[in-house]
C-alpha cells in the first residue's frame, strides 16, 4: 500500500485503489464512496467486481454523526412492545391448547403447552352448553388416578361433590372397601355404606326427601317405584300394572301419613295384595286392582327382602345429605349380579338431584358415578337421561366413567346422554372395536384416533372439549393426588394363605370370647 502526505490528509492506494484519509478518519475513495474507519483499520477499502466501494474489516458507511455516534458505541436500547406484537418476531411459538380458565388437566403432547378446562367455568362460551362428562379407559390406563383427581381438584374450588362407588378395593390395612374410600378418609369424611341384609344405609325411596311426586321434572316417587318393580318381574310393566302399583302407592301414603310415619315399599306391597275399595272409572273393584296387581306385589316382596334386603325396606337412615363437601356412597358391598346396583344407583341419582332442587342456593355440583354400565340399560338409563337433562338448571357436572363404549347396548338412552357431553377424558382402549366405537360415538375420524387410542401410554388421554379438535393431553399428578388415588394395594399384596388362615382363626376365637 502506497501513501502520501498532505495537510490534513493523507492519500493512500489500496489494491489499485486511490483513497483520501482525512483526520477525522472519513475516507473518500476515487469512486466517491465515503467511509468512516476505526483507528486500528488495516485495509480501508477494497473495489469490488460491480466497481462499488466494499467496506472492509474496520470500516461502516458513512452516516450522519448522530447516527455515527451510537454505530460506534454498538449499544442495543430495550425495545418496548406487547406479547400479541412480539408474537409475529417468533413464528414458531405453538398457540396454546385451551385457555387458562379452569381446572389444570395435564400438557399437550403435542404442543407441550398447559390443558385448562372446566365444564363450569366454560358454559355458556363458544357454544358450550353441557356439564356432563363422560370418562373411557381400559384397566391400568390412568383412568381411576384422573377421576380421583378431577374429584381433588373440584374441591379445591370449593364444589360439592358426591360420588357413587361401585369398584371394592383392598385397602392398605388388609381391609375393603370401595376405592373412594381411602380418599374420603383422608379428607375427613366417612363413606356412607349401603349393604346387602342390613349394617349399612337405608333410602327409602317413597321418602318426600327422596324424590316426592315430582320436583321441577326430576323422576319421582312413581317413576323410582316402577323401575324397582320392572326389575323385580325381569320385564317392563303393562298399563294395568303400573295403575295397580300407581294406586297401592297412593293409598299406602294417605294411611302413612295418618299414623304419622312415611309409607315405604312393603306398605305398598300390602295394598297391591289388598288394595283398598274405592270407586275408580274402569274399575269394577278391589279384587281387579289386586289381579293386576298381584305378580308385581309378589316379585316386589321377594325383591324386598332378598336382593335388597335393609336398602329400601324402611325409613331413610339418619345423616343421607350433602350439607357437606364430600359425599360418598360406597356400594361396593353389592353384588354385580341381580338388579340392586342399578336400583340403587337410579335411586341415588334421583335424591341427590331432587335434594339440590330443592336447596335455595345453587352449589355446583360433580355427581360421579363409576362402573356406569350399571345404569346404562333399561329404566335405570331412563332415569339417568331424565335427570341428566337437568343438570344445567341444577348446576350439576354428572361424570359418567366406564371401561368401553361396548358397555352401552346402541339403542339404550345412555348413548344420547354421552353423545350430548361436551367433555370426554378418553384412555387407553386397547380392543381395535373399542377404539373405532369411541371415534364413532364422538365423529372423530377413525383413521387418525383409533389407532392412537389403542396406544395410548398410561396416564395419557384424548380429551374433547366442546366441538374442537381433541388434544392429547399427558395428565399431571401430585404427590398427594397420588397417594390417594392408586388402586394398586390389593395386586402389591405379599399376604400368603397361610396369613388369611391365621387371621380368620384369629378372628373366630374373638367372636367366641365376645359370646
Amino acid at each position: 500500500m502506497d501513501a502520501r502526505h498532505g495537510p490534513g490528509m493523507e492519500e493512500r492506494t489500496v489494491s489499485g485503489v486511490s483513497v483520501q484519509v482525512h483526520e477525522d478518519n472519513r475516507v473518500i475513495a476515487n469512486n466517491g464512496v465515503s467511509v468512516l474507519v476505526d483507528d486500528d483499520a488495516s485495509g480501508l477499502v477494497s473495489q469490488g467486481a460491480s466497481g462499488r466501494g466494499v467496506v472492509v474489516r474496520g470500516a461502516v458507511p458513512r452516516w450522519p454523526a448522530l447516527v455515527r455516534r451510537s454505530m460506534r458505541s454498538r449499544r442495543m436500547e430495550p425495545l418496548a412492545s406487547t406479547t400479541r406484537q412480539m408474537r409475529g418476531v417468533a413464528l414458531a411459538e405453538a398457540r396454546p391448547s385451551t385457555t387458562t380458565a379452569g381446572l389444570a388437566l395435564g400438557v399437550d403432547v403435542e404442543s407441550g403447552c398447559p390443558i385448562f378446562h372446566d365444564p363450569f367455568t366454560l358454559y355458556g362460551n363458544d357454544g358450550f352448553s353441557s356439564p356432563n362428562i363422560v370418562t373411557f379407559g381400559d384397566l391400568g390406563s390412568g383412568k381411576s388416578v384422573s377421576a380421583k383427581t378431577w374429584v381433588l381438584r373440584n374441591l379445591m374450588v370449593g364444589r360439592r361433590v358426591v360420588i357413587v362407588d361401585k369398584k371394592l378395593q383392598a385397602l392398605g390395612d388388609g381391609t375393603r372397601a370401595g376405592e373412594y374410600s381411602t380418599l374420603a378418609r383422608t379428607l375427613g369424611y366417612t363413606p356412607i355404606t349401603l349393604k346387602v341384609g342390613g349394617g349399612g344405609t337405608r333410602i327409602n325411596i317413597l321418602d318426600p326427601l327422596i324424590a316426592g311426586e315430582s320436583i321441577d321434572g326430576v323422576a319421582g316417587q312413581q317413576l323410582l317405584l316402577e323401575t324397582v318393580a320392572s326389575a323385580a318381574v325381569g320385564r317392563s310393566l303393562n298399563e294395568r300394572e303400573r295403575k295397580a302399583l300407581r294406586v297401592a302407592r297412593e293409598s299406602a301414603t294417605r294411611v302413612a301419613e295418618r299414623q304419622g310415619r312415611v309409607a315405604h315399599v312393603g306398605d305398598v306391597t300390602q295394598f297391591l295384595l289388598e288394595p283398598v275399595e274405592q270407586s275408580m272409572p274402569g274399575i269394577s273393584s278391589a279384587d281387579v286392582l289386586a289381579e293386576w296387581g298381584r305378580d308385581v306385589a309378589f316379585a316386589l316382596e321377594r325383591m324386598v327382602t332378598e336382593e335388597l334386603a335393609g336398602l329400601i325396606d324402611g325409613p331413610t337412615s339418619e345423616g343421607v345429605n350433602v350439607s357437606g363437601a364430600l359425599t360418598v356412597f360406597d356400594i361396593s358391598s353389592l353384588p354385580d349380579e341381580g338388579a340392586a346396583v342399578g336400583i340403587m344407583m337410579s335411586v341415588l341419582n334421583t335424591w341427590l338431584h331432587a335434594m339440590i332442587a330443592r336447596s335455595r342456593e345453587t352449589v355446583p355440583t360433580l355427581f360421579v358415578v363409576d362402573e356406569a354400565w350399571h345404569v346404562t340399560e333399561g329404566d335405570f338409563a331412563r332415569i339417568a337421561r331424565k335427570n341428566a337433562k337437568l343438570a344445567r338448571g341444577l348446576g350439576i357436572s354428572n361424570m359418567t366413567i366406564l371401561q368401553h363404549p361396548g358397555d352401552i347396548s346402541p339403542d339404550s338412552p345412555a348413548i344420547s346422554m354421552i353423545k350430548e357431553s361436551q367433555t370426554a377424558f378418553v384412555f387407553r382402549q386397547d380392543k381395535a372395536d373399542d377404539a373405532v366405537a369411541v371415534c364413532e360415538l364422538f365423529g372423530w375420524d377413525v383413521g387418525e384416533w383409533a389407532p392412537l387410542l389403542q396406544n395410548l401410554g398410561t396416564g395419557i388421554c384424548v380429551v374433547k372439549i366442546g366441538g374442537g379438535r381433541p388434544l392429547v393431553c399427558s395428565w399431571m399428578v401430585s404427590d398427594f393426588e397420588l397417594s390417594v388415588a392408586t388402586t394398586d394395594a390389593a395386586m402389591k399384596s405379599r399376604a400368603t394363605l397361610t396369613d388369611a388362615f391365621h387371621s380368620l382363626n384369629d378372628d373366630e376365637k374373638e367372636a367366641s370370647h365376645g359370646q
